[in-house]
């Protein structure tokens, strides 16, 4: 083991997120927000890890993405699909929906 020194655009403190590896990265999706002046709002961001270069990124604003979910679960489909299946919006309980992500 060894600590690793991390850069970029580090995601927020969140909870009931999913993590997805997919080739050399590693995907972060959704969950909760913990900051406290975030109040527990429901996310749809998605990060990526470089495994190589330990840089973060956030995918583009505009890219096409599922509903905010938390307390989903998430696996690779292909080098550029995820499927992100269930999980909760606080108000409904949400199905499937396909991720395809263009910075992968």
């Amino acid at each position: 083991w060894k600590t690793v020194e991390l850069m970029g655009d580090i995601p927020s403190r969140r909870v009931a997120y999913s993590i997805t590896a997919v080739g050399g990265h590693i995907v972060v999706f959704g969950g909760a927000d913990l900051s406290p002046s975030a109040r527990w709002p429901v996310l749809n961001d998605t990060f990526l890890l470089n495994c190589l270069t330990g840089v973060w990124t956030r995918e583009a604003s505009d890219a096409v993405r599922p509903q905010p979910r938390f307390a989903h679960a998430a696996v690779e489909l292909s080098e550029r699909r995820i499927l992100v299946h269930g999980g909760s919006d606080c108000l409904d309980d949400l199905h499937k929906s396909v991720m395809t992500s263009p910075s992968l």
